[in-house]
């Protein structure tokens, strides 16, 4: 079963060893190999299409062989009457005593054995049952749709999982390459207010600020690389893999040209997994008022039998006897009366697929809603992208600023510290917000039925 991924473009700018390098691409691959979610959905829509047979439709006769052998062992007394009877009076009177009758013959004996074996094959067909066979067939044929758009759309989520643990793991890897910054900049400056302290040029306050500082952002650092570690578990997760295997992600992403909100729209309509499952539901209930039609009709069945049959008995007049032929019959059946259920399957059918169509009307309004709305924040974050790009700008020229007027003794440490915590939270904005729109660009994508090809039987 192949899928086509849709071409994801990363650009690498961080260093890192090649061989650690987990791309995104790499990691769809990875987990369509391996995650255990798609594995037990593979699974399902691999026994939809092994129930998906002529032979589970009722096209196809049942045929089976049967062999039966008794063996009995008895003592017997019988009289067996051919009715020719003997004068019961004579002249003089009646005998005295039980005679047997001149026209009876008696058996008996004790262990007298009989035995008999049959062999048969048989075979039963049905020829007709109203149309039954076919739209049961069709159903059939239904559920391996469904079991294809079940798995497409656990495919669809999974990447998606995946594309969020991914971008996580970047969140992370930024945030740690930021905290190392941050302590490499308040050991500088720990060293520069024990200078300025030992030559007379600041206050024993301004160091101990400067150390306190570096603590808290040597706290911070350590809980970045925590942060980082379980994010790279949970993706090791998502990938089917051992939790311990390192790597690092590409942490800049190349964005996509802006998406069309209509070719989406439209794309949704007809592509989506969620869309689909539930227009292939409602042609399934729709066969089985089919099917519940069909019980109106008669139903024409066929039966036919080979049989072998050999006895002996010591304890008959017919010893041993021998049968064997073939045996065949025809049934034609039309129910009259049946309690009203017939009438009572149809309107409950009729009922199902009300319900359905209210389904399907429901699950096309909650996917165009979750698109619009879903665009709306991409479009937002996007927008927002680009003002704190030039925002960040800004951040960089004010903190460059504020530290070499901090080396000139023209500002204090916790001047510096502002305009340094502000450039650090405008870096984390602008990473967030990229990882924001391209996760965005992926949702549209799966809404849109174009994060993965539909599958086919």
């Amino acid at each position: 079963m192949k899928v086509s991924i849709l071409s994801i473009l990363l650009v690498l700018t961080i260093s890192v060893k090649a061989q650690d390098l987990l791309t995104l691409d790499d990691a769809f691959k990875i987990a369509l190999e391996n995650n255990l979610d798609i594995k037990i959905e593979e699974e399902n829509y691999q026994k939809a299409l092994n129930e998906y047979t002529r032979g589970n439709a009722g096209y196809l006769p049942d045929i089976s062989l049967s062999a039966n052998y008794d063996n009995n062992l008895e003592n017997t007394d019988a009289v067996y009457d051919f009715g020719v009877a003997g004068d019961e009076s004579q002249e003089g009177g009646s005998s005295s005593g039980a005679e047997e009758s001149a026209g009876n013959t008696s058996i008996g004996g004790d262990g007298l054995s009989s035995e008999s074996y049959q062999v048969s094959v048989s075979m039963s067909y049905t020829l007709f049952e109203g149309f039954a066979k076919r739209y049961r067939y069709k159903q059939l044929e239904g559920y391996s749709e469904m079991g294809a758009n079940q798995l497409q759309n656990q495919i669809e989520n999974s990447l998606i999982q995946v594309a969020t643990a991914y971008f996580e793991i970047a969140r992370q890897q930024a945030a740690l390459s930021l905290s190392k910054e941050k302590v490499e900049i308040s050991k500088e400056r720990v060293e520069r207010t024990r200078l300025n302290e030992q030559f007379g040029n600041s206050t024993n306050l301004a160091y101990l600020q400067s150390l306190a500082y570096l603590n808290t952002d040597s706290i911070d650092y350590r809980s970045s690389k925590v942060s980082l570690v379980n994010a790279k578990r949970n993706l090791n997760f998502l990938l089917g893999r051992s939790s311990d295997i390192e790597f690092n992600v590409e942490s800049t992403l190349l964005l996509q040209t802006k998406l069309s909100k209509d070719s989406l729209l439209q794309n949704a309509l007809t592509n989506n997994a969620y869309i689909k499952l539930s227009q292939e539901q409602l042609k399934i209930i729709k066969l089985d008022y089919s099917i519940a039609k069909s019980a109106y009709l008669p139903t024409l069945s066929m039966s036919s039998s080979y049989r072998h049959l050999n006895q002996e008995n010591e304890q008959s007049l017919i010893v041993s006897q021998e049968n064997s032929g073939l045996y065949s019959g025809l049934t034609l059946s039309l129910p009259i009366f049946t309690g009203g259920r017939r009438k009572n399957n149809i309107q409950s059918a009729k009922i199902n697929i009300n319900k359905q169509e209210f389904t399907v009307d429901k699950t096309k309004g909650e996917i165009e809603k979750e698109l619009l709305n879903t665009y709306e924040q991409y479009e937002f974050a996007t927008s927002q992208l680009e003002i704190e790009k030039k925002n960040l700008k800004l951040y960089e020229d004010s903190f460059n600023k504020a530290n070499n007027d901090f080396v000139n003794g023209i500002v204090n440490s916790t001047e510096v510290r502002e305009s340094q915590n502000n450039l650090i939270n405008a870096k984390n904005r602008v990473y967030n917000l990229t990882y924001n729109v391209k996760l965005y660009e992926l949702i549209l994508q799966q809404l849109a039925g174009e994060l993965v090809k539909p599958f086919k039987n």
